[in-house]
């Protein structure tokens, strides 16, 4: 969708065909996603009873993948687009940037996304637990 390929009112029309068993996965859909691995943390932490924000624009850092709760920044790393030196650079300055502002940012690999859910979700939790435990946890942008 983000691509402009598809819109989100026609998922149902592409769906009907399609096996029963894909019309819910149709239906949680969302615009905003950049990759599939962000489509698929999202359905995962909003079913876990999480808010979360797709590509939130950030100041002097540009647009992150997620926020969670308001105030924990999640970037999801595919290696075919973080594998040559320019990008893995630009993702140090970026995290730089954000950590300037006071922005917590915490970055999972598809791999650990698909292969080590429970991990990734544990991880989460607990960094959100210390984020708002802080006396003004930080969110930035709204």
């Amino acid at each position: 969708m983000s691509s402009g390929l598809v819109r989100y009112q026609d998922l149902k029309t592409i769906f009907a065909s399609e096996p029963k068993w894909t019309h819910p996965i149709a239906a949680s859909a969302r615009p905003g996603s950049d990759s599939g691995i962000e489509s698929i943390v999202r359905q995962r932490l909003s079913a876990a009873g999480h808010v979360v924000e797709q590509q939130v624009a950030v100041p002097g850092v540009g647009r992150v993948d997620l926020r969670v709760d308001g105030c924990l920044f999640v970037e999801l790393d595919g290696f075919a687009y973080h594998s040559n030196r320019a990008a893995f650079e630009n993702d140090r300055a970026r995290d730089i940037a954000l950590a300037m502002q006071g922005g917590m940012r915490v970055r999972f690999s598809a791999r650990q996304v698909l292969g080590e859910w429970p991990q990734v979700l544990d991880a989460i939790r607990a960094v959100l637990m210390q984020e708002k435990s802080r006396a003004t946890p930080v969110g930035l942008p709204s």
